[in-house]
């Protein structure tokens, strides 16, 4: 759920001109640097998830309990101008956390998903921005909740037969964008 919230933001943002590149994480790849601007999205695996009766007006009689995804999205920026201060990475991250934002706003007033409660945010350390591979810049990590619906349904069988392989290698493509 939360990899579609971070297609539909990454959808909204374009659609504003935002030269932003969104990923679902974490990643599984080290990158060799950072593009100037960049969201990562993903479960926020601190916190436990919660669950409480069923939220709303219109009950679906097999919705049994509501649960609480946590989310988290990771904020980088990277002012392209050359010298560019502390100051004008900070500016420019503070613009995509403002449009993050919302963007999360609009998607919520929509009507077509929960809503997305904003629980908290703080810029990112020196220590954690170089753990980025950012040479420069600034960040900021948003946590948000997400409800869901939980309802009782037979399984769909969506889970493909499992074999044995012998002498398979594989390597997993680089993460792309939305």
């Amino acid at each position: 759920m939360i990899d579609q919230l971070a297609r539909d933001v990454a959808a909204n943002l374009r659609a504003r001109k935002f030269p932003v590149q969104v990923f679902y994480g974490p990643e599984r790849v080290t990158r060799e640097g950072l593009p100037s601007h960049v969201l990562v999205f993903s479960r926020d695996t601190e916190r436990d998830e919660t669950f409480g009766t069923p939220r709303g007006t219109q009950r679906n009689p097999r919705r049994y309990r509501t649960r609480t995804l946590h989310g988290v999205v990771d904020v980088f920026a990277k002012a392209t101008v050359k010298g560019a201060r502390v100051a004008e990475h900070e500016r420019l991250c503070d613009r995509l956390v403002d449009g993050l934002t919302t963007a999360l706003v609009e998607l919520s007033a929509s009507g077509q998903r929960p809503p997305v409660q904003i629980v908290g945010g703080r810029p990112l350390s020196a220590d954690e921005l170089r753990k980025a591979e950012i040479a420069a810049g600034a960040g900021y990590t948003m946590r948000f909740d997400w409800d869901r619906g939980v309802e009782k349904r037979d399984y769909d069988g969506s889970a493909e037969d499992t074999a044995t392989l012998a002498d398979v290698v594989t390597a997993s493509p680089p993460t792309t964008a939305y």
